[in-house]
């Protein structure tokens, strides 16, 4: 399966869960752009999706730490569904660790 199906398919199910409309668009924004960078890097089907490939991708994200850490909890979500569906063997995101960004304290 394409990681351009995958993303399709689990868009499709979001309306059953009940999903707000600003939700669903982030995740169809944030699978878009995932489907782009792994397309340019060659990849296509979902399988070839590994961790590696993952955190390159987070590398160019220039979101504000908080944005990251929501959108890594839809990444996560997405490759759960996706094990779930027996379209990977197991999540390529579940190793990724959240950004910090607690506010360091004045010395």
């Amino acid at each position: 399966m394409t990681l351009r199906e995958a993303a399709a398919a689990y868009q499709r199910a979001q309306p059953a869960r009940n999903l707000a409309k600003g939700t669903r668009a982030g995740y169809r924004s944030l699978l878009l752009r995932l489907v782009e960078f792994a397309e340019s890097e060659g990849v296509e089907t979902i399988s070839d999706i590994d961790a590696p490939l993952l955190r390159r991708w987070r590398e160019s994200w220039e979101w504000k730490p908080s944005s990251q850490r929501q959108h890594l909890v839809m990444l996560k979500a997405f490759f759960s569904y996706a094990a779930h569906e027996g379209w990977v063997n197991k999540s390529p995101a579940a190793g990724l660790a959240p950004p910090d960004f607690r506010i360091p304290h004045p010395s």
